[in-house]
């Protein structure tokens, strides 16, 4: 085999010319150069790909959830502040529902645990507004307000933990009340709002913060 560029014999298997280095074989007509080459870029074998799923926005879900607490805080408040519901007084011999409003004039720890526990759930309401609008809105009004608080980088711990733990002192204070030898118990509204509260506690440390 003679190199077709400067005449060199070559042997029969070399593939270049060891003289002037020119192939001396070409390639299979089939065969590829560029492997990695699309010679038509519009072509799509896959026509209609499934949509990539959109990312979970927490966000969101956290702004709804502290617009919905703090609606909820926000009528507890008021009801207790008021006394706009029942409550139960009873012994081992009898139990009755009473409007909380009707045991104001005579129950002082009554009215004591009604109104710090309608601040606490008023002021929470506020808190939880005003995250809420800020996860989902973007307002900067929480920022504004209350950077300045404890735990305020903690939000929800911030308003799920002073209506638990108002819920609670609430319970303590209407232990310490008695109405005619009969004790008087908080209304299941109250039992709700701790577990509420205590439920956001939970939700920031265990989802919120590994978040982070």
């Amino acid at each position: 085999m003679f190199c077709r560029n400067c005449g060199n014999q070559c042997g029969d298997t070399d593939n270049v010319c060891s003289r002037c280095g020119t192939q001396l074989r070409q390639p299979p007509v089939n065969a590829d150069p560029n492997p990695g080459y699309n010679p038509n870029p519009g072509y799509n074998p896959n026509p209609n790909p499934r949509p990539a799923a959109a990312p979970v926005d927490l966000k969101q879900y956290v702004g709804i959830g502290m617009l919905v607490f703090g609606g909820l805080a926000l009528i507890m408040g008021i009801l207790n502040l008021f006394g706009l519901y029942s409550v139960t007084i009873g012994n081992s011999y009898f139990d009755m529902s009473v409007s909380v409003s009707d045991l104001y004039d005579g129950a002082t720890m009554v009215l004591i645990a009604n109104i710090l526990y309608g601040l606490i759930l008023l002021a929470s309401a506020a808190v939880a507004a005003l995250y809420g609008l800020k996860d989902m809105k973007n307002m900067p009004y929480y920022d504004q307000f209350l950077s300045k608080l404890p735990l305020a980088n903690k939000p929800l711990t911030l308003a799920g933990g002073a209506v638990a733990a108002g819920g609670v002192l609430q319970f303590i204070l209407y232990l310490t009340e008695s109405e005619g030898g009969a004790s008087i118990s908080v209304s299941w509204m109250t039992w709700v709002m701790i577990i509420l509260g205590a439920g956001l506690v939970c939700v920031d440390m265990l989802v919120i913060n590994k978040k982070k």
